[in-house]
């Protein structure tokens, strides 16, 4: 056994949420071209809740795996877990889509096209976004 591999032995579901949160984040992320520095910063906060070294974690996801197929087999495992997970995953793609200020149409898409794929309809998915957005936006106004 190398030393590595005892820091990431993660229970079952840690380790299908930390790789939801690395392979969503990035592609998230990536629907306006780039992963900006907050982001990469979320996803590593995200992946620290359940990990000692997320930024060795994240980096051997993105080395090791291809992302869109790590997403959507995440999804499935983490829902088929507990139908509950449907609303914390929403929670996190917010918390990427929100965290750099810019909240894109593409990420929109993304959002929803997520929500699809966990059996949410159209009005659910926007009621999640209505209720969760507050947690995640704030319009800094100087006076």
């Amino acid at each position: 056994e190398k030393i590595e591999d005892r820091f990431y032995q993660l229970s079952q579901e840690d380790a299908t949420f930390n790789f939801f949160f690395v392979a969503a984040g990035w592609l998230l992320g990536n629907t306006d071209g780039e992963i900006t520095d907050v982001q990469y910063q979320q996803i590593l906060n995200w992946v620290g809740k359940r990990c000692w070294f997320p930024k060795e974690f994240v980096q051997k996801v993105l080395d090791e795996h291809d992302l869109e197929q790590l997403y959507h087999h995440s999804i499935k495992l983490l829902v088929e877990h507990d139908e509950d997970n449907k609303v914390l995953m929403l929670d996190y793609l917010l918390s990427i889509a929100f965290i750099d200020g810019a909240f894109t149409e593409n990420e929109l898409h993304f959002i929803y096209r997520y929500g699809h794929e966990v059996g949410l309809k159209d009005e659910e998915i926007a009621a999640c976004i209505s209720e969760l957005i507050p947690r995640h936006f704030s319009i800094n106004v100087k006076v």
